[in-house]
């Protein structure tokens, strides 16, 4: 459903951006001066700033939702106009050929900034070593009502294409943004990989030229989960590596589906470094060695895929296993052992934390005794979890409230039991969200 704006929002919406447009600069024929633009954030607070709209523009964008979408628009227009001018520093956008009219363009974007959401499919490129995922005989698992791993067979190719039939935007389907050296690096048009499964998510929203929007962070998010989630139950295993070539490893697709029914292709977008660092290492598990061949290997996939399903379309009733998969991930994926070490902890707090108990106890008095009583087995292993956590503990202590270096190697090996407890603690608590899948 389109946002609706009442009339009398979109006449002073239309009163700030008649205004506004005039004032802001261009670099060099196609590149907005964000810091000339600054009276666009008026046009902010005409918007409901609080309710249900008001929420979901946050959740579509940012906190400047009309601001954002204005320059991201503005952005992609004059970039795929192509009019680069080495000799112009700076000029008015209203001296620009197409924006000469400033009320005929507040228009023509407040009625497209009414028509959000825009829906979009966004298709993550997993790694060639997890490209044992899916048996070859299966072309889709469903993950929710909005996720899926999917094979892109020739259907598929049809349906979501990588050749636009802008110029401009075909480069931008190629990760190119016009210089020479990826010109000459990324001259052929991309194409979907047949041998590796994707992770897509179909999701609402708005996806602007920098791709750093609510709507994109939200998917990126969910692909962490994914990850995180991964590794918690051994599907994948985990190994720091050096990215490979001038481009990232983790990418994803963008499309956005048309009035007809139709999805077109809009932007290749990379993920933030340290989701890239964490992707390159990812591998498939073998379970120490007892995955031998790849009966067995498919086997071990699809029973833990079913598990990471049952947290993806669980929707709310998972956030706190979701939130704390992504939080394992990110500690996986860090390159420094500390934060590392915090990321983890982090992830204990989530699933165990409770603030009205730990003001009375303390958190890690809390988490300790939690934790113990979850994962252990017998009496034996939880007087060994109370005795390691505490030593854990310690070490987070140190960290967080004295400014600790580096970790000793006794310390690496209580990171590294840390980590086993972060895994076995969503694993329980995966198996309670499946046992009663509506509490």
């Amino acid at each position: 459903m389109p946002l609706n704006l009442h009339a009398d929002c979109k006449s002073r919406l239309l009163k700030v951006l008649t205004e506004a447009l005039p004032t802001i600069q261009v670099k060099h024929g196609m590149f907005i001066d964000r810091l000339s633009a600054v009276r666009l954030v008026s046009g902010d607070s005409v918007l409901p700033q609080k309710g249900k709209l008001h929420d979901q523009l946050i959740d579509y964008i940012d906190e400047f939702p009309l601001t954002d979408f204005v320059l991201e628009t503005l952005g992609i227009e004059l970039w795929e106009l192509d009019r680069f001018a080495s000799d112009s520093l700076k000029a008015k956008l209203s001296t620009i050929e197409g924006y000469y009219d400033s009320s005929l363009i507040a228009m023509r974007l407040i009625e497209s900034f009414d028509s959000l959401p825009w829906r979009y499919r966004f298709t993550f490129a997993l790694p060639e070593q997890l490209s044992g995922l899916l048996p070859l005989d299966v072309n889709e698992v469903p993950l929710s009502s909005t996720v899926r791993l999917i094979r892109a067979t020739d259907g598929f190719a049809q349906e979501f294409p990588l050749v636009a039939e802008h110029k401009r935007r075909q480069q931008r389907m190629k990760g190119d943004t016009g210089g020479l050296l990826s010109a000459l690096l990324f001259d052929e048009p991309p194409t979907w990989n047949v041998e590796t499964p994707y992770l897509q998510v179909l999701t609402e929203g708005f996806v602007g030229q920098y791709g750093r929007t609510s709507t994109i962070l939200k998917a990126e998010r969910l692909l962490r989960a994914f990850c995180g989630l991964g590794i918690a139950v051994r599907l994948f295993a985990h190994q720091h590596k050096f990215p490979q070539g001038v481009r990232k490893s983790c990418f994803f697709y963008v499309h956005r589906q048309m009035a007809d029914g139709t999805w077109s292709p809009e932007d290749r977008l990379d993920v933030n470094d340290a989701t890239d660092r964490g992707f390159v290492g990812l591998e498939m598990h073998t379970l120490d060695g007892t995955l031998t061949n790849d009966e067995d290997k498919v086997k071990w996939a699809m029973y833990r895929l079913r598990d990471i399903a049952a947290a993806f379309s669980a929707e709310k009733n998972a956030d706190s296993i979701m939130l704390a998969s992504q939080w394992l991930f990110d500690s996986h994926a860090g390159r420094d052992e500390l934060l590392s070490f915090i990321q983890a902890m982090v992830v204990l707090e989530i699933l165990l934390g409770d603030k009205k108990a730990s003001d009375e106890i303390g958190i890690g008095e809390l988490i300790r005794n939690r934790c113990a009583y979850l994962i252990g087995d017998s009496h034996e292993e939880r007087t060994r979890l109370l005795d390691d956590f505490n030593k854990i503990y310690r070490v987070r202590s140190q960290i967080v409230h004295s400014g600790k270096h580096k970790l000793t190697l006794e310390e690496r090996l209580l990171f590294s039991r840390l980590r086993w407890m972060c895994r076995r603690v969503i694993n329980k608590e995966l198996q309670l969200l499946k046992a009663d899948p509506g509490a």
